[in-house]
């Protein structure tokens, strides 16, 4: 076929001109390509060539939604096995004990190990390896948490060295090493009145 636009050679069924991107346009009658609204033959009104097909060709389907496959998580890194703690009570303390230093220091909430620096400093002060303000111990419902304070030495737990300001859990019956002073963490649980008759 020729383009009426660009004269150029097109396949034939074309829709549009591959030269000049032209819709091309045809009489109804003659079937021949024009350019304008009539043919200059029969007068016909043309018609795009799509609207002589008459809407044969099957108009395309909208494409189907396919929804993803969830893709699992990678696998985290197993962590040391430890006990799970049950939620932590605002009664309950801490322990630190050292048995071949004679150490046992209850720690509350919020308290600071160091030198220079917490209400356990007399006891620290002789060890210079502890920072002036070494580490933090704090509890929430979830647990008990320790935070080293950016410490000279560092503190250790389960044999990994912790970051500064990181919060790490812990978990009773564990060892927490501040610079090179070991200690033993124990959970106290003060009695309570648990075991009270309850009348039904």
């Amino acid at each position: 076929m020729i383009c009426p636009f660009c004269k150029n050679d097109i396949e034939k069924d074309s829709n549009f001109c591959d030269q000049c991107g032209e819709e091309l346009l045809i009489c109804p009658v003659c079937k021949n390509l024009a350019k304008g609204k009539r043919c200059t033959n029969d007068g016909s009104k043309l018609i795009t060539v799509r609207e002589l097909a008459g809407g044969t060709q099957a108009a395309a389907e909208p494409p189907k939604t396919v929804t993803p496959k969830p893709v699992p998580a990678p696998a985290q890194p197993a962590t040391p096995a430890m006990p799970s703690p049950s939620v932590v009570s605002a009664t309950q303390k801490l322990r630190l004990s050292n048995e071949s230093l004679g150490l046992s220091i209850e720690v509350s909430s919020g308290d600071i190990i160091g030198r220079k620096d917490g209400p356990h400093k007399p006891i620290f002060n002789k060890f210079s390896q502890i920072s002036g303000k070494h580490a933090r111990i704090y509890n929430d419902p979830t647990g008990w948490y320790v935070s080293d304070l950016g410490s000279s030495n560092g503190t250790k737990y389960a044999g990994a060295q912790l970051a500064p300001n990181a919060a790490q859990k812990l978990f009773n019956g564990t060892n927490i090493i501040f610079a090179n002073i070991e200690f033993l963490i124990e959970f106290d649980e003060p009695a309570g009145d648990d075991e009270k008759t309850v009348r039904l």
